[in-house]
């Protein structure tokens, strides 16, 4: 028996890399979140200020509530889909495992001899700073391109890529046919 990594890895499948999105990704749901903590704080101390008395006491106390859960929610929620969406390469295909929703998860995937090209788009100075970038893998399969966005270090990817490439029996078998295909000796054309 096979200790599987990920749901349908092959037997002599072999994983060279697992990549994920910079935590950056998911600053704006952090950051949603501080906000919802810091006024539900706000809410909380409110009564250590003005004098609130009764039902207005309980309100404040229930909508204070309501926040809290709220923004632990909204983290644990971003902190999911930014965990369980993953990028594996194997030796012997590039993975992309998104996972849309809490319920919903898309698997793309491209043979790497499929591989036809791998571009890297790092721009802007945050971007440059934090070594955020996006790989953009174009195939000649079932699907077009794969994108990954937000990589962390995306030139290692794109190295390993390209590494995993070379290494890989299937290229290499192919390229060896196309040489030996080439080298065919053409019949001298009748004078």
């Amino acid at each position: 028996m096979i200790d599987k990594t990920f749901p349908d890895q092959r037997e002599n499948e072999k994983i060279v890399h697992i990549f994920r999105k910079h935590w950056f990704a998911i600053w704006p749901n952090i950051a949603s979140s501080a906000f919802l903590l810091s006024l539900a704080t706000i809410i909380l101390s409110l009564p250590l200020f003005v004098s609130i008395e009764g039902d207005v006491k309980k309100l404040l106390m229930l909508l204070d509530s309501i926040l809290y859960l709220a923004a632990i929610i909204t983290f644990y929620i971003a902190w999911v889909m930014h965990y369980l969406t993953v990028g594996i390469l194997t030796s012997e295909r590039i993975l992309d495992i998104d996972q849309n929703s809490l319920i919903s998860r898309k698997l793309a995937f491209a043979r790497l001899e499929n591989i036809e090209d791998v571009q890297v788009d790092v721009t802007g100075i945050i971007n440059t700073i934090f070594k955020i970038g996006t790989v953009k893998v174009m195939t000649a399969g079932e699907v077009p391109s794969i994108e990954f966005p937000f990589i962390k270090e995306p030139y290692q990817l794109l190295d390993k890529t390209r590494h995993a490439q070379e290494k890989s029996p299937y290229i290499y078998k192919r390229n060896n046919d196309e040489a030996s295909a080439g080298s065919v000796e053409k019949p001298a054309k009748p004078s």
